[in-house]
């Protein structure tokens, strides 16, 4: 028993370390592409990119609607259901780069469950 429980510590402990190092680094990519885009635009233009930033951000949180979790969480999905949450990820995204890597990821998560 005392191995299993050393097993899941070390374990959390390094999925804790990597999502802390995965979270900073995007934090780190984000600040970054933001001191670039500020470089390069005029503050106006800045300014209206920062506006329609926050529609954006919005418009990511509603077409999301749980659908990651949900596929995580069923594990019995069948072909048709898979091609369905593909199809609604490309028309969410508008058949843009996020939503072919959503619908490559349920694919391969699809055939990781079989």
């Amino acid at each position: 028993m005392s191995d299993t429980s050393s097993n899941l510590d070390q374990t959390l402990v390094r999925g804790i370390a990597w999502t802390g190092a995965i979270r900073w680094g995007a934090q780190a990519l984000s600040w970054t592409s933001t001191l670039l885009i500020a470089r390069l635009l005029t503050p106006t233009d800045f300014g209206l990119v920062g506006m329609a930033m926050i529609y954006v951000g919005m418009a990511q949180i509603v077409s999301e609607g749980g659908v990651s979790a949900a596929v995580v969480q069923q594990r019995d999905l069948t072909d048709a259901q898979i091609a369905d949450i593909a199809n609604y990820a490309r028309a969410s995204w508008g058949n843009a780069a996020p939503a072919n890597a959503t619908a490559e990821a349920v694919a391969k998560l699809r055939v990781a469950v079989k």
